[in-house]
């Protein structure tokens, strides 16, 4: 007796230690496959994109002032999700106790390679895990589940690769990659509500776990909040009491009230009544058989997308089908999730007015943060489907194999036959989307132009090209990295304070200038007043201890020139506005750039004459 339960104890261990290793090696090899993508210019060089020097700077904040300047990172002091940048910021207080100083562009790319590479492939490791929990699966088909999952999470553009393009929206992608950990927190509380109610130690717990990631994911990016409710609601709704559903609504009730309210105060409009007239420049990017397969078929292309598509609807059928009444609902929830991420999407990227508005709006009618959730959809429903299958194609074979029935070896045969070509299928679209991926790979050539430095081709504007990085380098040369630099942040200036330093007044595209940010409006309008007296008054204070300077570096990066604030910072290239204080005294030319290149005409830096 005693020999028979330590053999299925010693058994018991080697699956467990099967399981770990294979889940090990899937993460492994999603983390190569995101490393792999990633050009190699995103660890020396900065992206130029709108949103990519806040991050820089947020960053370097941290570096800085510590934690302590973690819910005030905005350049005005306000509030920005500040977890992504702790994470870089640790990453680089780390290197530098092994003596070892990484630039901020190589922090903030391994902590973006950590949150997708790893702790996303993993996060859906774990919730395919849960719905994997119950059913009778050979360890072999675990196993090879364990590697397929994490490698099938990041083969999709949509997420995580799309957000590093665009923006890069790095905190929402970060939030993205958390999302399923706290999808699964989430899953276990609903079963500790539904095993026992009235089991208070336990509710207590779950709740206490589900608490403390949703706060993780709060720190992350709130606005994540509205891609949990989208998936999370079909759970509710099927496998809660009534109470429980009624404060669930009320929660979302509650937290949609406090975002409308959040948007009224903040974000004055006349147009919230009138819905049709938000999003007034969106254009629709696909039709809606474009936009349908693009969801069913994960964002794949070509023969990999069509058998991806072919692979979800068979899985879909057989979650339902194949399943028992209570485990059922978990597989109707992941479809009713997977056809509302649909309706948003197609809302979003085909449809314009009112009621595409109204649903897109917490997404902020952005394709970028609504495609993120595809995968999330997805892969837990291929996971379950393909697991349902193999549990109840394994029990069949048990079944058959016991039985002499010519019947029943037949039935066995072609089970086998579907099973193999099941298995094939779904292992030659995990296998082929690294390397038949065209969108993933036109992702890639984006982020790779946008870390390229350039000769100035005098056909576009730049945000950074060779000339001005000379001109930036030479000009904190001169001024020192504690004396402000006031500059047009859209002329590629903002970049200063990552690459070189530098004090930019403007180190972000858009500093704001609410709540302790009055200096940032104030320079611009006592600039663009041509008020030598009310400038100097404005500017002097700035830094007492250092000198004041001021950087014209041409005009606007085309790029940049859907920013709806850009007429902020033209003062700051207007020549006759410089000149006219260049002339009366206000400014004095310290440095002149006019021969750095033939786009160059007109640079120069220019001290502030503050007495100094």
């Amino acid at each position: 007796m005693s020999n028979t339960v330590g053999t299925r104890i010693t058994h018991t261990g080697r699956q467990r230690l099967a399981l770990s290793l294979s889940s090990l090696m899937g993460i492994c090899i999603a983390a190569v496959i995101v490393y792999a993508w990633m050009p190699s210019s995103v660890w020396s060089m900065p992206l130029q994109s709108s949103d990519a020097p806040a991050h820089y700077y947020f960053i370097e904040k941290l570096s800085e002032q510590g934690l302590g300047a973690a819910m005030h990172l905005w350049p005005h002091g306000g509030f920005y999700p500040p977890l992504f940048h702790m994470l870089a910021s640790s990453i680089a207080a780390v290197a530098s106790l092994f003596g070892a100083h990484i630039s901020v562009y190589a922090a903030f790319s391994t902590a973006w390679l950590i949150s997708s590479g790893m702790l996303f492939p993993l996060g859906m490791l774990l919730l395919a895990s849960y719905f994997l929990h119950d059913l009778d699966l050979p360890i072999v088909a675990r196993a090879a589940l364990a590697i397929i999952v994490p490698v099938l999470s990041v083969s999709s553009a949509c997420h995580p690769y799309t957000l590093l393009d665009a923006g890069p929206l790095i905190a929402y992608g970060f939030a993205t990659s958390l999302l399923p950990y706290l999808m699964y927190a989430s899953l276990r509380l609903i079963d500790a509500i539904m095993a026992n109610p009235f089991n208070i130690k336990s509710l207590v717990i779950q709740l206490c776990v589900t608490a403390a990631t949703g706060l993780v994911l709060m720190l992350a990016h709130p606005r994540i909040a509205f891609t949990y409710a989208l998936l999370i609601l079909p759970f509710i709704v099927l496998r809660l009491p009534w109470k429980f559903i009624i404060s669930a609504f009320a929660v979302i009730v509650c937290g949609g009230g406090a975002f409308a309210a959040f948007m009224l105060i903040t974000f004055k409009s006349e147009r919230y009544l009138h819905p049709e007239t938000w999003f007034h420049s969106h254009q629709p990017s696909k039709t809606l058989g474009q936009a349908l397969l693009f969801v069913f078929q994960d964002g794949l292309e070509g023969w990999v997308g069509i058998v991806c598509c072919a692979l979800l609807l068979i899985c879909a059928a057989a979650s339902v089908a194949l399943t028992k009444q209570s485990a059922r609902r978990n597989a109707i929830a992941l479809i009713i999730a997977l056809l509302l991420v649909a309706l948003v999407y197609v809302l979003t990227v085909t449809f314009v007015g009112a009621l595409p508005n109204i649903i897109s709006a917490p997404w902020y009618r952005d394709e970028n943060r609504i495609m993120t959730m595809i995968p999330l959809a997805i892969v837990p429903l291929l996971t379950y489907g393909i697991g349902t299958l193999l549990a109840g194609a394994s029990q069949t074979l048990r079944e058959a194999a016991s039985s002499a029935d010519h019947w029943a070896q037949s039935a066995r045969a072609r089970i086998i036959i579907g099973l193999a070509a099941l298995c094939i299928a779904l292992v030659a679209v995990t296998i082929s989307a690294q390397y038949v991926n065209p969108a993933r790979e036109t992702v890639a050539a984006h982020v790779l132009e946008k870390t390229t430095i350039a000769e100035s081709n005098g056909s576009e504007i730049r945000q950074l090209t060779q000339e001005k990085l000379t001109v930036l380098k030479s000009a904190v040369t001169r001024t020192g990295t504690d004396a402000t630099i006031i500059s047009d942040p859209m002329n590629g200036s903002m970049y200063a304070t990552s690459l070189y330093d530098a004090t930019m007044l403007y180190p972000i595209m858009n500093p704001q200038s609410s709540g302790q940010g009055h200096i940032f409006a104030d320079v611009e309008q006592a600039f663009a007043s041509g008020d030598s007296q009310r400038l100097l008054t404005t500017v002097c204070p700035i830094n007492p201890k250092e000198p004041e300077y001021f950087l014209a570096m041409g005009g606007q990066a085309d790029s940049l020139q859907s920013f709806p604030y850009k007429a902020q910072y033209d003062t700051f290239h207007d020549a006759a506005t410089i000149n006219g204080y260049v002339s009366n005294g206000t400014l004095t030319k310290v440095k002149d750039y006019s021969s750095v290149g033939a786009d160059t005409k007109d640079w120069a830096l220019y001290q502030f004459n503050c007495g100094d």
